[in-house]
């Protein structure tokens, strides 16, 4: 798969082989063959939980690959997001209301969904054991 990456902030975006990758060099984004992977592999899904984006969405061209995987998480009949810059991604292009469940605590979130106990929770009397 293949990376969007820059040499030098001021140049223009190149894709690059994975393994032709320089050390060195900024990786901004995925590539068009992450892309349709990731996307492939989402429109099977019946359930998703996603957590970070995939690339500097805040900037173009490096918000393709974010924007790409959260158009393709709407299409899921279940789907649940979380962590700020998640968030924040999806606030930018559009598409909040297409997702089952939005959270602006990734960490927490993925925590909570693994078992764990969040201290907040105990707190609020949220465990009765």
């Amino acid at each position: 798969m293949a990376k969007v990456v820059t040499r030098g902030l001021s140049m223009a975006p190149l894709i690059l082989p994975k393994d032709t990758y320089p050390a060195g060099d900024n990786a901004f984004d995925i590539g068009p063959a992450a892309i349709k992977e990731y996307c492939d592999i989402i429109k099977s899904a019946r359930f998703v939980i996603w957590n970070g984006p995939v690339g500097k969405y805040e900037e173009a061209p490096y918000d393709t690959g974010t924007k790409a995987v959260a158009r393709a998480i709407t299409k899921v009949p279940f789907s649940i997001i979380g962590g700020g810059d998640t968030v924040a991604a999806i606030d930018k292009f559009g598409l909040r209301d297409k997702f089952s469940y939005v959270s602006t605590g990734g960490g927490a979130m993925l925590e909570f969904l693994a078992g764990k106990r969040l201290p907040a929770l105990e707190a609020l009397g949220y465990y009765t054991d």
